[in-house]
């Protein structure tokens, strides 16, 4: 019995720090990041809630999570016939938001039609004011790390430091987030849009999570052994 504890005990403190929860969804071309936390009818660079709401992703199910992973695939269209896949358009065309602050959400400007994201709290966005916009034309995108603030759209791509390749990439989770909304990187009118990507997010407990976690372990078969 011991020994099946240790060893359960070991596998489990194994994936500690690694992917804690993993969900996949599928986020259309059409998605707008600055319909994020609106209610129907609210409108967005000639777009409107929920036709072109983005996905959300509620941040509850990833209970104690510090930074979270992405994978993407797929492809999108601008309803023009250019085709592009998670990492948008990597020849470093950078799409400026037309309409600039919208609802709340920072006028980022972002890699043309890449799989972006916002982070919001349990507030609707109009209701504050919007934090400084993120410029990719200044910003790398083959980041290790990276820390948005809520209603600050941000560059997720396919989750590696390449397009195809390199090593994940985390995305720290912002103080008071509850939710994050997955959408594509457009200048405006994401209506005509086509195509979706199929996104897998990971969460990742904190470091204070992960020692707690183990500790407990620990403890469990420090007092299995002693009954046995």
């Amino acid at each position: 019995m011991k020994y099946f504890v240790l060893t359960l005990g070991l596998i489990l403190s194994g994936t500690v720090g690694t992917d804690a929860q993993a969900i996949t969804v599928s986020v259309p071309g059409t998605a707008n990041p600055w319909l994020a936390g609106m209610g129907d009818g609210a409108v967005s660079s000639e777009d409107t809630a929920p036709a072109q709401t983005p996905i959300l992703i509620d941040l509850s199910q990833f209970s104690g999570a510090h930074y979270l992973t992405f994978s993407a695939f797929g492809v999108t269209d601008n309803g023009g016939g250019q085709q592009f896949g998670s990492d948008g358009d990597t020849s470093g065309w950078v799409v400026a938001h037309t309409y600039g602050v919208e609802n709340g959400i920072a006028a980022s400007s972002l890699p043309f039609l890449s799989l972006s994201g916002v982070f919001l709290d349990d507030s609707q966005p109009n209701t504050s004011a919007a934090p400084t916009l993120l410029n990719y034309r200044e910003l790398t995108t083959q980041f290790s790390s990276f820390s948005a603030q809520l209603k600050q759209p941000f560059f997720i791509g396919d989750g590696l430091t390449g397009t195809g390749i390199g090593d994940v990439q985390q995305f720290l989770i912002p103080l008071n987030a509850t939710r994050l909304y997955l959408g594509t990187a457009d200048g405006y009118g994401w209506n005509n849009n086509l195509g979706a990507l199929t996104v897998a997010i990971s969460a990742v407990p904190a470091p204070a999570n992960a020692a707690l976690m183990l500790a407990g372990l620990a403890v469990f078969g420090f007092l299995s052994v002693r009954k046995k």
